[in-house]
């Protein structure tokens, strides 16, 4: 009978799953959930692959918990992930918010599974929306409707800490009610089409089978 781990191992080795999808308005590649379990289909062999989510509350906060299970025979091993429901997220109805949620926690479940680099080195761990550069130009000062907005896709989006402080200091400010009317807008442009993006991987994905 072979070993749950030996088929591990030999998958982990012969795994190919590169970023093939492309952010135009970033400039950068990627790679999603569904890109990773179509690699994985390609050297499955006699094994087979099973992911659920599961719902858990933290305080008032939901997270969902994403397990990917490898399974051969009667023997299984399994990696889970978190990922956080944002409370609003413009354009999404609650079940949609879920969905986005799960397509994030599915990706990383199946990074720790199968080995998938997402250290400091690896792209696909770094914000790649740092080339955006917010104008300097001085224009009218931002509404709170927009800093509001901004804040709130920041959330949803998990934007990095690090890139929203890039963002202000290219424009001259310390906090985002600081900033321009139209510096602003770009901030919530860009990060509407990030979300956009996100919403075409989550419908991609609510449509592929979890058993393979």
């Amino acid at each position: 009978m072979t070993s749950v781990y030996k088929e591990l191992s030999r998958i982990q080795k012969e795994l190919k799953a590169p970023k093939n999808r492309k952010n135009s308005f970033g400039k950068y590649a990627y790679r999603n959930a569904e890109d990773i379990l179509e690699a994985v289909k390609g050297v499955l062999g006699e094994c087979y692959i099973l992911i659920s989510d599961t719902i858990e509350v933290v305080g008032d906060r939901h997270y969902i918990k994403s397990t990917a299970m490898l399974g051969i025979d009667d023997m299984q091993i399994s990696n889970c992930a978190y990922a956080r429901e944002a409370l609003t997220k413009k354009g999404m109805d609650d079940a949609q918010i879920t969905g986005s949620a799960s397509s994030y926690a599915r990706k990383y479940a199946l990074n720790g599974l199968f080995a998938i680099d997402d250290s400091k080195d690896d792209p696909d761990s770094k914000d790649n929306r740092e080339t955006y550069q917010v104008p300097t130009n001085q224009t009218r000062k931002a509404t709170a409707l927009q800093v509001k907005e901004v804040l709130s896709l920041i959330e949803s989006t998990h934007t990095k800490k690090e890139t929203t402080e890039k963002w202000l200091r290219k424009a001259g400010v310390s906090d985002f009610t600081e900033m321009n009317f139209d510096d602003l807008q770009k901030c919530i442009d860009m990060l509407l089409i990030i979300q956009d993006e996100e919403q075409q991987d989550m419908d991609a994905l609510a449509g592929y089978p979890t058993h393979l």
